[in-house]
């Protein structure tokens, strides 16, 4: 039961890693977000949206990924 909870943790921490990785390659998606809740809220949906890709052990292709 720890073991799988200490795995959701690090499924976590990389899909928030990884959308990081995407925000600094197309800081673009962050122009409409004026302030710090905006941002924390757009990292944390894109992290939510990785996590099932990062359990599966495999990365999103492109198509897909949610358009926002």
């Amino acid at each position: 039961m720890i073991k799988k909870g200490e795995d959701a943790v690090y499924n976590r921490q990389e899909a928030v890693k990884l959308a990081l990785e995407v925000l600094n390659a197309q800081p673009g998606l962050l122009l409409p977000a004026l302030d710090g809740v905006q941002i924390a809220e757009r990292i944390c949906s894109m992290a939510e949206t990785f996590i099932p890709y990062i359990t599966e052990g495999k990365l999103p292709v492109y198509q897909d990924l949610p358009v926002q």
